[in-house]
């Protein structure tokens, strides 16, 4: 029997949306009738892109859309129109394929392809904060689902029955038919999806998920490629299902259906790795990428389809099958559950009288700081009917929290007072706000789709016999989610900030991190709280420059209060003039929020250079040095220069001052200070533009054309941290490692005069020695050119320094791979060394060795070996251990072992078991053991992905190339193994260290392959 057509597109409560048009064709076989056969008969709203489908579906007349586009923001501006068209849904039904999870992390049952997921919470898997050691998930709003029942798996076979005998009557026939249990394939996480025999692709080298796989791979299938069936994981579930297979029941297809949480992002994840990463961090089950759009813009229901493990294995002939399992459920779940959700609500009629009653959905918090002044504000701005406040500023200072405080003060102080919570970052969160007043209200008609809820609750906010109350507006920060541009909607929808009273017996309490969203809202007549308190201007939108205004008023109690700041700031009309008038702008952050951060600043330096002169110097010291990690050597060290010696009380008295004033802070190691860059850049500012009447006029040239007090200061700090930086050998590692981070503050501006210039250059040279030797080649090679460019411009191509420049620049330059210009730098150097030194100067022979060891490189091993004997005359560790080298590459292995064992022990005995260069040397007979003992002291004093270490990874190297020397016998099968994973280990490093194209990372990868061609030999004899 046919039900009536659907008056109006306003009818429609019910959507379903799908990503796929294989969806798409699986979600109209559950149709049980159309509304359009004849043509659209609804149309859209303007503006609306989207096509759509309208029919019956049980009870409910649903709207079906297929999204134009995938990704979750997409699905997000699709659903959106969709509701300024359908302006009567209430909710929607993502229905697809999708890959999950193989179980759940609590073990909670088998996941199998064809099974069913329903969403219980959406996460979006790249949403939310980034912590120094770990990325939280930010979750979405749990639906009332619960957990399925026996009679939802049931009906939702009995729909998949119906569905596959439908299509069974079309030229489709077989279309959605179960694949069987044989081709449910769940490989092991680690095992690759590759050509598993094809020893010229890429794939011969793939052993981890950083290995790379040929394209080909992509798009083939694990029969086409050959996977390894004795990688598969055997399940319980999958093996019931082939007993009853075999025993001829129809059961084996029957989805098991899964209520758990579903993660959505706009990435696929296609990797076992990582999806069982993420189910462990956010206990997710199943992965899709439209989820989290939807979910933002209409309450939502995800139902989908397992087709594959998200792993990077291709399933044929899962997605149909998937398809017509989720639009099964989806018709199960519209016929079932919601059905019954509301005749439970039609058998259980609500209460006559409800007491008032609060929605604020946190807790208060027992930590919370009470602001006295603001909370005193809020209840001068409430305190009349129809009142509106606004608290604006930065997101994380704390304004949610001050209305929940004040939220609960309220209702302890006056319990007839309703107290409502809408969260209003988007309109489907206000409306679903809205609709859960309406609910806990039982107000009357909420469930009638031909009333609109919105304008239920706002006649029930404006009738004043309902009493008191008051609502907190959180995180009203778009403008356009409440005064929507003209023509964004159909012309019969109102923007949200209509149903907002303006009459009635309640306030309103508006959060918000934009101004201009806030001062529509609160109509401009109220005054906003900036969060600054009674500070006035002061402090806008930035907690810390309120943390200076408060330490300020603290340190001059009982002589400073809050009343007296104010009075202070508007008493400094030249400062307030140049800041309000002057435009000052800091590009780093919004225009808005930089006028007033520079005078609460200026109200406190101000206040020092009078009253303690010399910490005043010293924070115009320190505002030159990265801002995190200031060390206090060099802080002494300048003090003493400055002052002659002496005690360090008075620095230590200069420090309590600006950490008083809350300028800098100490870190928790104590001998470190730290500063907020906001008031490095003040104090910067203010030394450019020193002694200007008109120094807001000079800041858009400041930097340009610095005044004479900052080039002092900067001068000063450039002397200090060229006093304190050391070379950058091993021995000095610690310092160097402190004081680099400051480098990078003087390295963009070269100096002036050429003293400056001659320390500048000295500083840049040992810290680009010192980032070499750290393995940043790009870095050293950009310090080691603006170096040596100054120190030949002030010093001449001759000096020593500049020498020492030139051979540091090619050491860089071989590390990188560029052979041949580090050979003209190292000539280069040799010729100037040998003119002005001498032959037989050490650092002329150290230059030998050097431009022997680049030939190595090249291959160039005769002219190596004559330039390393050269070398090696004068004794030298360095030639020594260059010249076993070049006798290994040319095949003399004992030589090259009795030449090695020499350099070992000249090291351990001149530098130290640990030094760097020890241990790269010692590559001879016993090399397993040497090897082992270098790549742990390197992995300890470099880090895992230096390149020396990696060097230090490839432990069978040495063995190999003495293997004429060494008894077959001793080359077992396990040894082989370890040595494979060590290359593989090196050449993943390699990579992502040197880049693929690094001659080093060439030879690894040929070493690596010419180690399995031996595995694959032996493995034969």
């Amino acid at each position: 029997m046919s039900s009536p057509r659907p008056s109006h597109r306003d009818d429609f409560e019910v959507a379903i949306i799908c990503a796929l048009p294989l969806e798409y064709d699986a979600v109209s076989y559950i149709f049980d009738e159309f509304w359009d056969e004849d043509g659209d008969q609804y149309g859209r709203a303007v503006g609306d892109p989207n096509s759509y489908t309208t029919g019956r579906i049980g009870k409910y007349d649903v709207v079906l859309a297929l999204l134009p586009h995938m990704g979750k923001t997409n699905a997000a501006s699709a659903t959106a129109s969709m509701r300024s068209s359908y302006g009567g849904l209430r909710l929607a039904l993502l229905v697809g394929v999708c890959g999950a999870m193989p179980c759940g992390q609590d073990g909670e049952g088998e996941v199998l392809l064809g099974d069913v997921v329903i969403s219980k919470t959406v996460i979006q898997y790249d949403f939310g904060r980034q912590y120094p050691d770990r990325f939280i998930h930010k979750n979405t709003v749990e639906d009332n689902l619960g957990r399925p029942n026996k009679d939802l798996e049931r009906r939702t076979a009995q729909c998949l029955r119906q569905l596959q005998a439908k299509v069974a009557q079309t030229r489709r026939r077989g279309k959605y038919d179960y694949p069987g249990p044989a081709e449910d394939r769940l490989f092991e996480p680690a095992y690759r999806h590759k050509h598993q025999v094809s020893p010229t692709c890429i794939c011969s080298s793939c052993f981890s998920d950083l290995d790379p796989v040929c394209n080909e791979v992509l798009s083939l299938s694990c029969a086409d490629l050959g996977c390894d069936d004795e990688q598969l994981i055997t399940r319980e579930q999958l093996q019931a299902k082939r007993q009853s297979e075999h025993d001829g029941s129809d059961t084996a297809q029957r989805p098991a259906v899964h209520v758990r949480a579903v993660a959505s992002g706009d990435t696929v994840i296609k990797s076992a790795t990582d999806r069982d990463r993420l189910s462990r961090e956010a206990g997710v089950i199943a992965f899709k990428i439209e989820g989290a759009g939807v979910w933002d813009e209409v309450h939502c229901i995800v139902v989908k389809g397992v087709c594959d493990y998200a792993d990077c294995h291709k399933h044929k002939g899962w997605q149909n099958f998937a398809a017509a399992t989720a639009a099964s459920a989806s018709k199960a779940i519209l016929e079932g559950y919601i059905q019954t959700d509301k005749a439970l609500k039609a058998g259980h009629p609500p209460p006559r009288s409800i007491q008032p009653f609060s929605t604020v959905p946190f807790p208060p918090d027992p930590k919370f700081v009470e602001r006295t002044d603001i909370l005193l504000w809020l209840r001068d701005q409430t305190a009349q009917p129809g009142s509106r406040a606004a608290l604006v500023g930065l997101g994380g200072i704390g304004k949610s929290q001050v209305a929940i405080h004040y939220a609960y003060e309220v209702r302890h102080a006056s319990p007839d007072t309703w107290v409502f919570w809408v969260h209003a970052s988007s309109s489907a969160r206000f409306e679903e706000a809205y609709r859960n007043i309406a609910d806990k209200l039982q107000l009357p008609g909420r469930d009638d789709p031909q009333r609109n809820v919105l304008q239920l609750v706002h006649a029930w906010l404006c009738d004043e016999e309902n009493g008191p109350w008051m609502m907190v507006l959180d995180n009203a920060d778009s403008v356009e989610v409440f005064f929507p541009r003209q023509g964004a909607h159909g012309s019969r929808d109102q923007p949200l900030a209509s149903f907002l009273p303006k009459t009635g017996r309640g306030s309103i309490i508006i959060t918000s991190r934009n101004t201009d969203a806030a001062e529509r809202l609160a109509e401009k007549s109220q005054a906003l709280q900036l969060l600054r308190n009674r500070l006035g201007e002061c402090a806008e939108d930035d907690v810390v420059m309120t943390d200076l205004a408060a330490a300020y008023i603290k340190r001059r109690r009982p002589h400073m209060s809050v009343s007296a700041y104010v009075d202070e700031f508007r008493r400094s009309d030249r400062n307030k003039a140049a800041l309000l008038g002057g435009g000052i702008v800091d590009l780093r952050r919004d225009e808005s929020a930089s006028n007033s951060i520079f005078t609460t600043w200026q109200i406190t330096f101000e206040h020092i250079r009078h009253e303690r002169p010399s910490a005043a110097n010293l924070l115009s010291f320190m505002c030159f040095f990265n801002p995190q990690g200031i060390p206090d050597s060099v802080l002494r060290a300048y003090h003493s220069r400055k002052h002659g010696g002496g005690s360090g009380d008075k620095l230590d008295k200069e420090l309590e001052v600006l950490c008083q004033y809350s300028l800098v802070a100490v870190t928790s190691q104590r001998d470190v200070f730290e500063m907020h860059p906001l008031v490095q850049f003040c104090t910067q500012l203010w030394l450019s533009s020193f002694a200007d009447t008109q120094w807001w006029r000079k800041f858009l040239t400041a930097r340009q054309y610095p005044s004479k007090e900052y080039k002092k200061w900067r001068q000063t700090f450039l002397q200090a941290l060229s006093d304190q930086y050391p070379p950058g050998t091993y021995e000095n590692w610690r310092e160097c490692q402190t004081l680099d981070p400051h480098v990078d503050a003087v390295m963009k501006e070269r100096p002036d005069n050429w003293s400056d210039i001659e320390k500048w250059a000295r500083l840049l040279s040992n810290a680009a020695y010192y980032r070499l030797l750290r393995g940043k080649f790009d870095e050293a090679e950009q310090m080691n050119r603006r170096a040596l460019d100054a120190q030949e411009k002030v010093l001449g191509r001759e000096h020593p320094d500049t020498l020492t420049s030139v051979s540091n620049l090619a050491a860089v330059l071989q590390c990188q791979g560029k052979y041949e210009e580090a050979e003209q730098m190292n000539r280069q150097a040799l010729d100037t060394k040998e003119k002005v030194l001498s032959r037989d100067h050490p650092a002329t022979l150290r230059s030998v060795s050097n431009l022997a060891l680049v030939l190595l490189c090249q291959g160039k091993y005769e002219e190596a070996e004559q330039m390393n004997r050269r070398a090696l005359d004068a004794n030298t560790l360095g030639s020594i251990n260059n010249l076993a080298s070049v006798l290994q590459y040319q095949g003399k292995y004992k030589e090259a072992e009795q030449i090695n064992r020499q350099a070992l022990n000249g090291y351990e005995k001149v530098l130290g078991r640990e030094h760097p260069n020890t241990l790269t040397s010692g590559k001879y007979e016993e090399a397993e053991q040497i090897n082992r003992r270098a790549l742990d002291a390197s992995e300890k004093m470099l880090g895992k992905e230096h390149p020396d270490t990696l060097i230090s990874g490839k432990y069978e190297e040495a063995e190999q190339m003495n293997r004429r020397a060494l008894d077959a016998n001793t080359l077992r099968s396990s040894r082989f193994s370890e040595a494979a994973q060590l290359y593989e280990r090196a050449c993943s490093g390699y990579v992502e260290v040197l880049g693929s194209d690094h001659p080093t990372t060439r030879a690894c990868v040929a070493q690596h392959c010419s180690l399995r061609e031996d595995m694959a030999n032996n493995v034969q004899k």
